[in-house]
């Protein structure tokens, strides 16, 4: 796994680890390394089928305690069966372009 850090976010490439390593990793560091940032999760190169169900505590806990944004990019899949809190895009750029939004949203207390 690759993590990269720009500004306010940090990037998590899941190279050749799986999605429940990725999740037992953020778990498990979260409050040292990621609860003041917001997080995108790298799945382009994953070859595992992305499940809500995987991501959905986490993404609910990232929200509510550090009122952070918590993305994942998935260029492959369905963007419909996604719903509720899970955030799916297709690429890093819309990945940065909604985090800015909110960003932005919660400067102006929104």
């Amino acid at each position: 796994m690759k993590i990269k850090e720009k500004e306010y976010t940090k990037i998590l490439n899941i190279e050749s680890n799986t999605i429940v390593e990725l999740l037992e990793y953020i778990n498990n560091e979260y409050d040292n390394s990621f609860k003041n940032f917001n997080i995108i999760v790298d799945l382009s190169e994953s070859k595992e089928e992305l499940e809500e169900e995987a991501f959905q505590e986490l993404v609910i806990q990232h929200m509510e305690e550090a009122n952070k944004t918590f993305v994942i990019v998935a260029p492959n899949v369905d963007f419909n069966e996604f719903d509720g809190d899970l955030i799916v895009v297709p690429t890093i750029q819309e990945a940065f372009d909604l985090i800015e939004m909110d960003e932005i949203q919660r400067d102006l207390e929104l």
